[in-house]
């Protein structure tokens, strides 16, 4: 498991030729599975500054880097959706369950496994912040909407509950988000 955070500004690799293509801008994936669909990436030389790389394109997430097959998976012109940090979650009773500090990822099974929230400056002292899994039943405008009985999980819990999710990625209506609000496109 590895912080969403921690993956922003990392080197992206191209394979075929070795070169840096540029940064890890933003991650997009769905708010209802985890999946992750791609990479925003920040290019340092070009003209055309960002650009989108498919998951499908991605051949590693490490610590240190994010390689892809090569510079000609980078696809110009995708649009940016609205990002989740800084975010209020709320149940559908209208009680606010935090605010989202960070996502926690899995590189292996290439999902967004949960969201870390943060609640009051104390709680988060007492307490520590907390891990929520995502949900299918998440809608997101304004704030992120969850389900009332929406809880929290231990950090060993995030991946199994995150599989059994993935077999309805298919058929539940996903709403692509990313990770940071900047929208600079």
């Amino acid at each position: 498991m590895q912080r969403l955070s921690s993956l922003i500004e990392a080197k992206v690799y191209d394979l075929e030729g070795g070169r840096i293509v540029g940064r890890v801008e933003d991650v997009a994936f769905s708010l209802q599975t985890g999946t992750i669909y791609g990479i925003f990436v920040k290019r340092s030389l070009q003209r055309k500054r960002h650009g989108f790389v498919p998951i499908a394109s991605v051949k590693g997430i490490g610590s240190d880097a994010v390689t892809i097959l090569s510079l000609d998976c980078v696809e110009k012109g995708v649009a940016k959706p609205k990002g989740l940090l800084g975010q209020k979650v709320m149940t559908r009773q209208g009680n606010t369950v935090g605010t989202v500090t960070d996502a926690i990822i899995s590189k292996d099974e290439r999902l967004v496994i949960g969201l870390e929230l943060a609640q009051s400056f104390w709680e988060d002292l007492r307490h520590r912040r907390k891990i929520w899994p995502l949900s299918p039943d998440f809608v997101f405008g304004d704030a992120v909407i969850a389900p009332e009985n929406y809880r929290s999980v231990a950090p060993e819990k995030l991946l199994e509950h995150a599989r059994r999710l993935a077999p309805f990625s298919l058929q539940l209506e996903n709403e692509e988000v990313c990770f940071l609000n900047r929208r600079d496109r």
